[in-house]
């Protein structure tokens, strides 16, 4: 079943927003009609209606393993027909600033590398980025995401600051060492570090589902520009128009 199918099928159930931290969350939970809160299995999840859509948003928590979860259980109680995460990230490029957005057109897992065989120190240009499968050889995988939900962000006018289609990295890991981000820059082509990105992307390939990241850049690395959580603000502007505009 192909995505349109599968939006096609669903379009009286639920679109999934996906937080990992309460904070990024609650400005979107405050414009929520008649939101009802409910827990279950631990995490946090706000039901109600946001610009005539039925959705629900969930709180996972920083890191892969929980946004896993949230995404898993998520599935499992509600019938859900897309999935929009949204979120802080560290840029790598060098035509990335902080306040600008990156949208992931796709994303992979800079958790998953064989490292180079050397007896001492650390050689990082060693590394190779590959996806573990059982009974299949290990190659990288690059996850896309959904065309559809990709060209709704493409319908966007947004001259606030510069929005990117790129790449995101996802791991648990904040890299600030020069030469592996070159790397990730450079050779895998990332334009953007999160902690959530791919376990979204992978489950819902698995799952069928469409997902799309959408990213506001808080620091980067290599242009020495610090963390600044006061992007959320632009960042929460983009996606609540995209919402509101979205067509699915």
């Amino acid at each position: 079943m192909d995505s349109i199918t599968k939006l096609n099928n669903f379009k009286k159930d639920f679109i999934l927003i996906a937080c990992a931290m309460q904070r990024e969350a609650q400005l979107l939970i405050d414009k929520l009609d008649q939101p009802k809160k409910i827990l279950e299995k631990g995490f946090i999840f706000f039901e109600g209606k946001l610009y005539t859509k039925n959705v629900i948003i969930g709180i996972s928590g920083p890191g892969l393993i929980n946004m896993s979860a949230l995404i898993s259980i998520s599935n499992l109680k509600w019938n859900i027909y897309a999935i929009i995460n949204y979120g802080m990230v560290g840029a790598y490029g060098n035509n990335i600033h902080k306040k600008d957005i990156v949208i992931g057109k796709e994303c992979m897992n800079i958790n998953s590398y064989i490292t180079g065989k050397i007896e001492k120190g650390i050689d990082i240009n060693s590394w190779e980025f590959v996806t573990f499968s059982d009974g299949k050889e290990d190659k990288l995988i690059i996850y896309d995401a959904d065309k559809k939900l990709l060209d709704n962000c493409k319908k966007i006018k947004y001259t606030n600051y510069d929005v990117i289609f790129g790449r995101i990295g996802s791991g648990d890991i904040w890299d600030r060492e020069f030469e592996k981000i070159i790397l990730l820059k450079d050779k895998y082509e990332i334009s953007c570090e999160d902690m959530e990105s791919v376990a979204i992307y992978q489950l819902s390939n698995r799952f069928n589902i469409p997902c799309i990241s959408i990213k506001g850049v808080s620091n980067n690395e290599i242009l020495n520009e610090s963390y600044d959580d006061s992007v959320f603000i632009n960042l929460l502007d983009y996606v609540t128009t995209y919402i509101k505009e979205l067509e699915i």
